[in-house]
């Protein structure tokens, strides 16, 4: 729908379908501890141009970030859980339905490998990987 399509719905009363944001997590949903991520909210809603955010945690109903992206680092077990956001027009009346549930899980940090090597001189050397 172009921007009159819009202004003569309003006008008329025609009901306007609420778009479903979209939710990614970047680099993963599971990563590790003292990994950086990013969730996004992508709202796709036609003749909207500046959308507000606003995202929710599990169960609660207040906002931690009204930002269309919002990073954790480093990322730590407490930030693990189901995350939504939801979008209002800015200067606008148009809102958006809340997004699908992601669901963010974090691990403790990686362990680190040691491989200890013998050489002909008999002197010792470490591989961290």
């Amino acid at each position: 729908m172009n921007t009159l399509g819009v202004l003569l719905g309003y006008k008329y009363g025609t009901k306007m379908e609420k778009p479903k944001p979209k939710v990614s997590i970047k680099p993963d949903q599971h990563v590790f501890r003292g990994e950086t991520v990013t969730l996004r909210c992508d709202i796709d809603g036609e003749g909207v141009t500046s959308w507000q955010y606003s995202w929710y945690k599990d169960s609660s109903n207040s906002v931690f970030s009204e930002l269309q992206e919002h990073t954790f680092s480093p990322v730590t077990e407490s930030d693990a859980g189901k995350y939504f956001c939801y979008g209002a027009e800015r200067g606008g009346s148009r809102t958006s339905n809340i997004s699908d549930a992601v669901t963010l899980k974090v691990s403790g940090e990686f362990d680190r490998l040691f491989i200890h090597t013998h050489t002909h001189t008999h002197t010792h050397t470490c591989l961290f990987l």
